[in-house]
């Protein structure tokens, strides 16, 4: 009778072989057919790439065949030169040394909390001077402050603040600070 058993079950397992290979011949196709749509819009992406790009060398060219005079670039840099006044306060040397305009003053900041106030508003004073050595109506102000390895930190974060304010407060109609490092 166990042999009889096992042979009944032997259709069986045909049956689900037969579907388990149907299955994964059905995955296989599915799969191909998602790889061939892919290549399709891949093909389209590169086309309307190389579509874009020679457009664009043909308004280059243009561009280039029309041409920009060095005169036009020249007036358009004295335009900016008059318009915008720029400040440069740079610290130089361990003795935290204030240079305007690439000029030494003469304020050495120091680490004493007492003169704090008063080291600040000396910043302010010098940037005020220099901005009055400009004649003119200036509309507009850029205040950029450097400092060396060598100088202290105390000495540029007061720094930083009395520019900080002295923009706050500026009569001029817009000024920028830049912190550059």
């Amino acid at each position: 009778m166990k042999r009889n058993s096992w042979m009944d079950l032997t259709p069986l397992l045909d049956i689900f072989l037969i579907l388990l290979f149907a299955v994964l011949i059905n995955q296989t196709v599915g799969q191909r057919q998602l790889e061939g749509a892919y290549a399709s819009e891949l093909d389209e992406l590169r086309s309307e790439n190389t579509q874009l790009t020679l457009e664009l060398e043909a308004v280059m060219d243009q561009v280039s065949a029309v041409g920009l005079n060095a005169g036009d670039e020249r007036v358009k840099y004295d335009f900016l030169v008059e318009k915008v006044l720029v400040l440069d306060v740079e610290l130089r040397s361990i003795r935290n040394q204030i240079f305007i305009d690439h000029r030494p003053t003469g304020l050495y900041l120091v680490d004493q909390p007492e003169r704090r106030d008063l080291q600040i508003s000396a910043i302010r004073q010098a940037l005020d001077e220099e901005l009055q050595r400009f004649s003119g109506e200036v509309p507009m102000c850029l205040v950029t402050l450097k400092a060396d390895t060598s100088t202290y930190r105390y000495a540029y974060l007061m720094a930083l603040e009395a520019i900080k304010e002295w923009t706050g407060e500026n009569p001029l109609p817009k000024t920028y600070f830049i912190q550059l490092n």
